[in-house]
């Protein structure tokens, strides 16, 4: 379960400076903490963290944090695609995905950059 803990220092013209840690432990085990200048802001953050991690829906905050291309060259090694299969995904990959969201990062592509994108592709025959 995730916690808040008080930490304080003193700035250089020796006022006391509060800050509040919450850490927690993401479902692969790596040790994940977030900062905050309020207690409220802090257990409240704490609490979603930990509810999420009951119920199984905690979503990596560095998840996002990945190039479409780098993503996308990852998921096909990992595809059992028969090889034709996987060159016809790979060649429409580069010429129509990467130019476009290739250089994104996952965390920044929304339904609305997808339909965009989609509108671009009208023209090309439906396959």
């Amino acid at each position: 379960m995730a916690h808040v803990e008080r930490r304080e220092r003193r700035t250089a013209d020796g006022t006391l400076l509060k800050t509040y840690r919450v850490r927690w432990r993401g479902p692969d085990g790596k040790e994940r903490n977030k900062t905050f200048q309020k207690k409220v802001e802090a257990d409240r953050f704490c609490a979603v963290v930990s509810a999420d991690l009951v119920k199984g829906q905690y979503v990596d905050p560095d998840a996002g944090k990945i190039p479409f291309e780098t993503f996308a060259r990852k998921w096909i090694d990992a595809q059992t695609f028969e090889e034709t299969t996987r060159e016809a995904v790979e060649l429409r990959l580069r010429l129509h995905a990467f130019p476009i969201l290739g250089d994104r990062y996952l965390s920044e592509i929304q339904p609305s950059t997808i339909q965009s994108w989609l509108r671009t592709l009208a023209d090309l025959a439906p396959t």
